[in-house]
């Protein structure tokens, strides 16, 4: 696995808008903070349903044999409004991130991309509907948010 991977079509049309449906549905708490100097930001909704849990797990297993589900020590939404500012952060030395863009549609005019710092650069992975991105969780990174509507992802985090 390279420090970030991208794999597209992840989950089909259909299953991106049973997942939005879904996880719109249920409350969120009021965010956490990126780092110990940041306020907290976005809102976030634990993933506590084994299932769904696995669900998640057993898409991404397809990819990388290494991420088994008895590895993860995270699953959650988060959702940031329209408009919100995310901080840089990392999610740890000894982690591996997966992140899954279940909203349903995609204009890149919208933004909503995670960027991520490399070699002293911005770089941006586009939010595309049924992409997952994983990376190592010591890579800097953050959310966009979008211009428009609430952005929603999946986290599921691995110890490595």
């Amino acid at each position: 696995m390279t420090d970030i991977n991208i794999i597209d079509n992840i989950f089909a049309e259909a299953d991106i808008k049973n997942l939005h449906s879904l996880f719109m549905a249920q409350p969120f708490t009021y965010g956490e903070a990126d780092r110990d100097d940041t306020p907290p930001t976005g809102f976030v909704q634990e993933i506590t349903d084994p299932g769904m849990v696995n669900y998640f797990a057993l898409n991404i297993n397809k990819y990388f044999d290494n991420l088994k589900p008895d590895k993860i020590y995270r699953s959650y939404v988060n959702l940031f409004s329209a408009r919100e500012i995310p901080y840089f952060h990392i999610d740890g030395v000894d982690t591996i991130t997966c992140l899954f863009y279940i909203n349903p549609n995609y204009d890149i005019d919208e933004g909503g991309e995670t960027q991520f710092i490399v070699d002293n650069k911005i770089v941006g992975v586009a939010p595309k509907a049924g992409r997952a991105v994983v990376f190592n969780g010591s890579i800097m990174h953050r959310a966009t948010s979008y211009r428009s509507f609430p952005r929603l992802t999946v986290a599921i985090k691995y110890n490595i």
